[in-house]
């Protein structure tokens, strides 16, 4: 009986982009890019468009007469690269006696190859997501303060960083969540967000407090843990092509295919061994996402983007907070320190990058 009457491949490849697509925890929170922006795209990149800033001015007295022009800020969006840099696969094999004496099907092992991508990806992004150039890490054993204060100084920090309030998410390791679940003060609630209706993300959800879903990943360090939203970060994949020698196909799961995850399926058989060869595979990248931050004037008026004295535009990290629930001190902020430190360049100043920032946020110290 030929092959392709009896595998089909555009199937079983939808199989294996819905069984990774399911098996995604971490990166099932990040904000994620479609198959079809990168085709033709240059050196396999694409780039998401981020709005800039503009800042708002005052007509001083609206009723007297105007002789002087108004003032015209320029407006540009800025654009932020993401990059398929890995290749991620799954490879195996069945050999004749396999198939017709164990009764062994690639509906069956396709699952598992399917799990050990995801296994990979899951991987990648909390690596990221541990990696991300964080602005403040607010600690859990503070003295004086309890966890659900902490908590508290956790979204009070975040809405500083005028972090986006929908879709927030508290990701933490083993000990934090037995900490909050041991906490009798805090009260969970347990209705589930989009964020986190479906796969194994349901399974990890433990409730919801102060505005942010609380998920518990044990790949994490026990005692650490990161408030994001999903536009913190980025992750994207896309499907390589079938070639003509082998049978395959490729398919996407996930927001109608749209924003999740794109894998290829390929079987084909190599007659030295006398074996089929079955390879689940993708292409991928993640980035963390940084933004532009408005300052304020010498009045503590918006005054438009936070610019240092060469004209560079800061951009900082303010889609996620850190917190380390045995930490007796709050890591914040300190223009007084090497800005490099803090991924914001510049040198320690008066009116440096971290300067303004702090200055703006009132989130740390300022250089003086």
């Amino acid at each position: 009986m030929a092959l392709n009457s009896v595998v089909k491949p555009q199937k079983l490849a939808a199989v294996a982009a819905e069984v990774i697509e399911q098996s995604l925890t971490i990166p099932a929170l990040f904000q994620r890019q479609g198959f079809d922006q990168f085709r033709g795209a240059e050196n396999d990149t694409v780039y998401i468009r981020v709005p800039g800033i503009l800042p708002a001015r005052e007509i001083a007295d609206f009723r007297a007469e105007r002789t002087t022009p108004i003032t015209f800020d320029a407006f540009q969006d800025r654009k932020i690269s993401l990059t398929l840099s890995g290749n991620t696969y799954s490879a195996t094999k069945l050999q004749d006696e396999q198939k017709d004496w164990d009764s062994i099907q690639w509906s069956r092992v396709i699952g598992m190859q399917a799990q050990a991508v995801a296994r990979s990806l899951n991987q990648k992004a909390i690596n990221k997501l541990t990696g991300a150039p964080y602005l403040a890490t607010i600690a859990g054993a503070k003295a004086n303060r309890t966890l659900r204060a902490s908590l508290i100084e956790l979204r009070r920090i975040a809405n500083a960083f005028r972090m986006p309030m929908e879709s927030r998410t508290l990701v933490v390791g083993t000990a934090v969540e037995a900490a909050i679940l041991n906490d009798p003060t805090l009260t969970l609630a347990q209705n589930v967000g989009d964020s986190v209706a479906e796969g194994v993300l349901r399974e990890a959800f433990i409730g919801r407090v102060f505005g942010m879903n609380i998920i518990v990943a044990p790949e994490l360090a026990a005692d650490k843990g990161y408030l994001i939203v999903p536009s913190a970060f980025a992750m994207a994949t896309a499907a390589p092509a079938v070639p003509q020698s082998a049978v395959g196909a490729t398919a996407s799961a996930g927001a109608n295919g749209v924003g999740g995850v794109a894998a290829r399926w390929v079987l084909d058989y190599d007659p030295t061994i006398l074996a089929e060869r079955s390879v689940v595979n993708l292409y991928n990248g993640v980035m963390n996402v940084t933004d532009v931050f408005e300052g304020l004037d010498g009045t503590g008026k918006p005054n438009g983007a936070i610019v240092d004295g060469t004209g560079k535009v800061g951009e900082f990290f303010i889609r996620g907070v850190a917190f380390d629930v045995d930490a007796t001190a709050d890591a914040l902020p300190d223009a007084k320190l090497n800005a490099n430190a803090s991924g914001t360049g510049g040198t320690p100043a008066t009116g440096s990058l971290l300067d303004q920032f702090v200055k703006a946020t009132g989130v740390g110290t300022i250089f003086s």
